[in-house]
Formats: C-alpha cells, structure tokens, sequence
C-alpha cells in the first residue's frame, strides 16, 4: 500500500508493531479489553491472540488479513462489519450480536458461538465451516440496550 493515516483508536493503545521485511504487523496478545466501543476502525495484517473483549462494540469496522486466534468475545458487537482473508481460530462468542456482516475468503477453526444474535451471512458463513452455534439466533438488525 502507499502508507495513509490510521484512525486513533483504543485498540491501538495496547497494540506492539513489529517491524519485519513484508511490514508492520499489529500484535495484541493476552489483553483484556472491556467496554469499548471500535468505530471505523481497520485492523490489517494483526494477530489478536489469548485476548478477551467484554461488552466491545465494533462498528463499521474491517479485519482484513489478520489473524485472530484463542480469543473470547463476549456481550460483542459486530455491525456492518467485514472479515477478508482473515482467519478466526479457537475463539468463542458467548451472546455477542453479528449484524450487516460481510465475510469474504475468512476461515474458521474450532470456533464456538453461544446465545449469539447471527444475520443470515454470517449464519451461511458459519454452516460452510461447520461451526458449533449452541442456541444461536437469526437476528437481522441491530438491537440496542438503549433506554
């Protein structure tokens, strides 16, 4: 790519880059993120590792050719958000909400979803690579807690 600015973000604030001969990669590991909210937010050639996100909200966000394994998401929301060629491995999603999602060229590997609100995408995408959806449910808008 020709470089650009990357929005600030909290994410970033516990982010290591690591500088090798293909780039710069994003590396979180064994961080425990709660009760923030992502917006516009692009996470591109990452390893999101042994991370656990509380009540996390991701809007209008891309992850495109990362990696995110051994991670736990719950209370997450994912909103108009978009895997491409992104792997996601060993991960669970325990009442999390995926709405307007987009998944292009994204494996899964032993990944778990429990009590989960699942748009019809990412409901097919799940059926394609056989993943485990305990009491997961069609849900095509987002729903909001707001009072």
């Amino acid at each position: 790519g020709t470089g650009g600015s990357m929005k600030t973000n909290q994410i970033e604030d516990k982010t290591v880059i690591m500088t090798l001969p293909q780039g710069q990669y994003e590396i979180i590991q064994s961080e425990e993120l709660t009760n923030e909210n992502h917006d516009d937010l692009t996470i591109s050639g990452a390893l999101l590792s042994q991370t656990k996100f509380i009540n996390n909200t991701f809007r209008n966000c891309v992850f495109f050719g990362s990696k995110i394994s051994e991670c736990t998401f719950i209370g997450c929301s994912f909103i108009n958000c978009k895997f491409q060629f992104t792997t996601l491995e060993n991960c669970n999603f325990e009442a999390c909400q995926m709405t307007y999602t987009n998944w292009i060229s994204s494996p899964l590997r032993s990944v778990k979803l429990n009590y989960c609100g699942l748009d019809s995408k990412t409901i097919s995408h799940l059926a394609r690579y056989k993943t485990d959806v305990g009491s997961c449910y069609r849900q095509e808008k987002e729903i909001t807690n707001a009072a």
